[in-house]
């Protein structure tokens, strides 16, 4: 079984599959599920569904299909127990090793008895912003509880508790003018734009987390620049600190805008909502019961960043973002232990068979 896991692993490395591209990991997946009895689909999101009738009620296997740009052809090397990339790339366990837990798993409990009902759902474009799944049709799941295999945290770690992010889309509008003959007839959108960074750095943070990503404008040294776009983001637990932020931040618009005679519109979009498990939750329990008894170290934790199981929440699927060991991802460090690989995939074992847990 192992070997079958590091095979899959190994294989799925080589597949290339950045965000917005994962048809041929799509294929790959479909051609692996079918024979094990899967009804498979894809959507016009390039996500891909798919559902084997079995024993009891359904339990949802979550990956993403996309890895970021860095990680295509990774040229992976074992070392020392672990997968690293060589040739300055990422290695793409994120979400690579999730894909190859989920369908060694599926292989070996469709090879047993009285194999459990079991739905998977691979996401595209997860790593720009959850795309896949916020596009997808979700209502599709008929999953109550399940797995997002996706995380850099240990084997054993389970994330109880994400936060909402907002996004902030902004253009200030001021007004051209030759910055030598007359620039008394301009309005300068920087000059705006330096205001209003100036007043949303001093917002009291309570809580949360928040940044400026990037503010593009002008071209020329003798033109008073007339248009800068800005974007931005905060993150919280809680959503009404995120809202209150969300005011005092177009407060500030509004002001830089008044003190320079521009405009500017704000364009506001909730990324995804936040998400929060309590232990007592029965998913939960039946998980730290698999950790016990697989001898896993069962920790609870929490993020500030955002997966697939951000938006499945909002359909009612108690989606456990399950640490798979991936460290360092995005980056030419990115690593993963043969360890890890496989106690997340006992665990999942466990949990999914039920064995010594209620």
């Amino acid at each position: 079984m192992t070997n079958r896991l590091h095979a899959r692993f190994l294989e799925l490395l080589r597949i290339p599959g950045p965000s917005g591209k994962e048809e041929r990991v799509a294929e790959y997946l479909i051609n692996a599920l079918t024979p094990l009895g899967f009804a498979c689909e894809t959507d016009e999101h390039g996500n891909l569904f798919g559902f084997r009738e079995g024993r009891g009620e359904p339990v949802l296997l979550c990956a993403h299909m996309d890895t970021v740009a860095l990680a295509v052809d990774p040229e992976p090397v074992i070392a020392d127990g672990a997968y690293r990339a060589g040739g300055g790339r990422a290695l793409g366990a994120d979400d690579r090793a999730g894909i190859a837990v989920a369908l060694t798993a599926i292989e070996e409990l469709v090879a047993g008895e009285a194999p459990p009902t079991l739905e998977v759902f691979f996401s595209s474009a997860e790593e720009a912003g959850l795309v896949g799944s916020r596009r997808a049709d979700l209502t599709r799941i008929r999953s109550r509880s399940g797995f997002v295999l996706d995380g850099s945290s240990d084997p054993g770690v389970i994330v109880l508790e994400s936060p909402y992010k907002m996004r902030y889309d902004v253009v200030f509008t001021g007004r051209s003018a030759h910055a030598a003959i007359n620039p008394e007839d301009g309005i300068s959108a920087i000059a705006m734009a330096a205001r209003a960074v100036e007043g949303i750095l001093a917002i009291p943070k309570e809580g949360l987390v928040a940044n400026i990503g990037g503010i593009h404008g002008g071209e020329a040294t003798n033109v008073v620049c007339d248009r800068v776009t800005m974007c931005a983001e905060a993150r919280c637990y809680k959503k009404a600190p995120l809202d209150r932020y969300t005011a005092q931040f177009e407060e500030c618009l509004k002001r830089a805008a008044a003190d320079f005679g521009g405009g500017y519109t704000l364009e506001l979009d909730l990324e995804f909502e936040g998400t929060y498990l309590p232990e007592e939750t029965p998913a939960v329990r039946r998980f730290r019961a698999a950790c016990e008894a697989a001898g896993v170290n069962y920790r609870a934790g929490r993020t500030m960043g955002g997966t697939d199981a951000n938006n499945l929440a909002k359909y009612g699927v108690t989606a456990m973002c399950l640490g798979i060991g991936a460290k360092n991802p995005h980056s030419p460090g990115e690593y993963i232990t043969m360890e890890h690989l496989e106690q997340t995939l006992a665990l999942v074992l466990r949990y999914l068979r039920g064995e010594d847990t209620d």
